[in-house]
């Protein structure tokens, strides 16, 4: 997957966000291409990253605590996070809602393991999921 591919997964996510969340289940989901897609990939992301995200999903776990089960059960081969998750910044962390519909889509199997890493990846890469850094002047 190109970033002109990751682009256009963020850019669909972003059109298909008015979709409503209730519970677990989505509301008014149209067909899209990402449901014919087979996990034909070898990376393979551990399936207790799914309750995570099923805990999140429902607002049962912070954007940090996500982030954080994600740095220590996913190699950091497959999604590299690359700042420190710790008591200081687990609350600071954010994740835009629409992610919401890449990681719904990737629980259900319509996204396969690498796109997913992929676009987690990116979304890091270029800041849009974030730990604020607070700089301190003490001595």
């Amino acid at each position: 997957m190109n970033k002109h591919t990751v682009i256009t997964i963020i850019a669909i996510i972003v059109i298909v966000a008015p979709i409503a969340y209730s519970g677990f289940s989505i509301l008014g989901v149209q067909q899209l291409e990402y449901s014919e897609l087979i996990d034909s990939d070898n990376i393979c992301i551990p399936q207790a990253i799914k309750q995570f995200l099923i805990e999140w999903l429902n607002e049962k776990m912070s954007d940090g605590y996500l982030i954080d089960a994600i740095q220590k059960y996913v190699d950091v081969k497959l999604i590299e996070i690359p700042f420190e998750v710790n008591e200081h910044n687990i609350n600071d962390i954010d994740i835009p809602d629409w992610v919401k519909n890449i990681a719904y889509w990737w629980i259900q199997g319509g996204v396969s393991d690498k796109e997913f890493a992929e676009v987690i990846n990116y979304l890091v890469n270029q800041n849009i999921i974030t730990a604020s850094v607070e700089t301190s002047n003490e001595i």
